[in-house]
């Protein structure tokens, strides 16, 4: 997608929304456990919650004053999200191993900018 692109259809304002929770998310997953207040005592679980529970709501009112309803900020975002899981696996990022503490990434130096296309749907891909 093109900068100008997403600009007008407001997918950086959807981006800049989630980067202002997304910093807050692992913080507070662990917190929440610690002081026993989670729904769940899997750090990552515990993860979603917060996103989909507490930090969702707050995206939808940032895009509302965007222009989007409700159901469109909410399908948007989850979108980005799948997509974001998407590109995240075919990278191969996850080992598959059960951490009990998030352990840093370092994507390797070639992945730097990669265009790689992350596409929804069962349809034919061009690679």
């Amino acid at each position: 997608m093109h900068l100008i692109h997403a600009h007008v259809l407001g997918y950086l304002d959807l981006v800049a929304s989630h980067i202002r929770y997304a910093v807050h998310y692992c913080d507070r997953s662990f917190r929440r456990i610690r002081e026993k207040e989670a729904r769940s005592t899997d750090w990552v679980k515990e993860g979603a919650y917060c996103y989909c529970e507490d930090y969702l709501p707050g995206i939808v009112a940032d895009m509302g004053k965007h222009g989007l309803d409700e159901s469109t900020a909410r399908s948007a975002w989850y979108t980005m999200m799948l997509k974001g899981f998407l590109w995240h696996r075919v990278h191969h990022l996850y080992d598959g191993v059960k951490n009990p503490e998030p352990v840093p990434v370092i994507l390797p130096a070639e992945w730097w900018d990669s265009d790689r296309k992350v596409k929804l749907g069962n349809g034919p891909t061009d690679n």
